[in-house]
């Protein structure tokens, strides 16, 4: 059976995780998971293989994950792989206390990502978190939650029947009451992104620049919805980003995801 997997996963390696799970090998498994040749995290391809096994080969794999990240110390890339490759096996498992430690990590991840992209660790965790009844941090939300180009298309054809002008007002205005403050409430911030970006969609406008850079700025700290304001601010800046709300005819390769 066929697998997704991520761009730069090896389909050999895919392949032998695949193999070793077959063979019911747990030891070997755990070992080739846990000591790779290279330092990446486990990408779409073994992580669905993984969370295909059955439950009796998943908790012996979580006992064997646990107790590799009990001997190894709290800040070592190491204990993060073990983690993340925890919330690979742990349908229907999951424990407390690795829900906890998804979340700090999770957490953590949001901060560095905030200005570039995501990645497959923060999906895994998060999936793992979603199976166990528990909720996502803000932070996580916002980044998971940044729009595509079928958002774009979707959102220019809602908004197509309306006056640019009076759009952009509204836009502005919405964003410039809450640039003032840098607490943002979490069930907030899908709406202010969904603003935010919008507003990258529209022909640039001094205005519209100085709200984006007034939602980097003004706010005391930095915030979930300052990655989503730079993102937004930087589409203006690009030849043929979509502000001439061409986007909803074509691909364009400069729209957010």
């Amino acid at each position: 059976m066929d697998h997704m997997t991520s761009p730069w996963e090896p389909a050999e390696r895919v392949e032998h995780v695949r193999e070793l799970a077959a063979r019911g090998d747990l030891a070997a498994l755990s070992h080739v998971l846990l000591h790779p040749q290279d330092s990446w995290h486990e990408g779409l391809g073994v992580t669905t293989v993984l969370r295909g096994l059955p439950e009796r080969d998943r908790s012996a794999l979580a006992r064997l994950f646990t107790e590799h990240r009990a001997g190894e110390s709290a800040d070592s890339p190491a204990d993060d792989r073990g983690l993340v490759l925890l919330a690979a096996v742990s349908h229907g498992i999951a424990e407390d206390g690795w829900c906890e430690a998804w979340e700090a990590l999770l957490t953590g991840m949001a901060e560095e990502l905030w200005s570039s992209g995501t990645s497959d660790e923060l999906w895994t965790c998060a999936h793992a978190l979603l199976d166990a009844g528990r909720r996502l941090p803000a932070e996580v939300v916002a980044l998971l939650r940044r729009p595509t180009r079928t958002w774009d298309r979707q959102a220019l054809t809602l908004t197509a029947p309306l006056p640019p002008e009076a759009l952009r007002r509204t836009l502005t205005r919405w964003l410039t009451l809450a640039a003032p403050d840098g607490a943002y409430a979490p069930h907030n911030l899908p709406a202010l992104a969904g603003l935010t970006w919008l507003l990258s969609l529209q022909p640039p406008h001094p205005t519209s620049t100085r709200t984006l850079s007034a939602l980097i700025e003004v706010p005391p700290a930095r915030t979930p919805l300052t990655g989503t304001a730079i993102r937004a601010l930087s589409r203006f800046t690009v030849e043929g980003t979509p502000g001439n709300r061409s986007l909803a005819n074509d691909g364009n390769p400069h729209a957010g995801g």
